[in-house]
This record gives structure tokens, sequence and C-alpha cells, in this order.
């Protein structure tokens, strides 16, 4: 034991990176999202809106422009028009909306009436 400080700050540096390791968190990437298809008009049964799930996230606000459960899902591929929302943007969606990486990327957009709001999306471990 020559050294026992180092051997000491060695041990606590691995328990460091275990502990951390494990927060819980989810990585960035909304691969693992549901679509859900909800028809809009009975009359036209070519028109639908889906919404995704986002797992490991929570959001606000909660908002699907009328479509399905805003507490479990968000909207997909849709926009906002002049109030806040998140949605999940895919590949389809045109530029600059749609994915920035992989097949999904989330959409924050803010309100711009009435001093604006924000829209948020985040994770606890």
């Amino acid at each position: 034991m020559k050294n026992p400080h180092t051997s000491l700050s060695l041990a606590v540096v691995i328990l460091c990176c275990e502990i951390a390791s494990g927060q819980g968190f989810v990585n960035l990437g909304f691969e693992n999202t549901t679509l859900t298809q909800f028809l809009v008009n009975p009359f036209n049964p070519d028109y639908y809106a889906t919404n995704a799930t986002v797992p490991g996230w929570d959001w606000s606000p909660h908002e699907t422009f009328g479509f399905g459960d805003p507490n479990t899902t968000v909207a997909f591929n849709n926009l906002a028009l002049s109030s806040a929302a998140v949605c999940l943007e895919g590949t389809n969606m045109f530029a600059p909306y749609s994915a920035i990486q992989g097949h999904y990327s989330i959409f924050l957009e803010g309100a711009s009436y009435n001093g604006g709001g924000g829209s948020t999306i985040g994770q606890t471990g």
C-alpha cells in the first residue's frame, strides 16, 4: 500500500460513475413512440389526426388540438397556430420541421399572443 490516497480516489470515482449512470434518464431519441390515429370528420373518412407517445418524458402544455388524451400523447406532424404546443415530428414533415436525427424529433412551439408562453419537455430521475 504505497499510495492509499490513489486507491481511495479511484474507488470514489468508480462509485460516482456507477451512481451517475443509473439516474433513469432515457436517450434523447424519441424512437420508442406509438402512433395513434383519430378520425376527425366522420363524413370524410380520409381525414385523420395522429397523436404520438413520448415515453420517459413529461411535457407542457398538455395539448393535442382536441384529439386524443393530452395527458398521454402529443400531436404528431402538426403545427400550432399561435399557441404553445409540444409536437412530435417525423421524417415526412416538411423542412425545417422534420426530424433532426433518427425518425422523430420534438418540436417546441411558443405562443405568439398575450405576451407569449412557452412549451417544455423534461425528465426527472
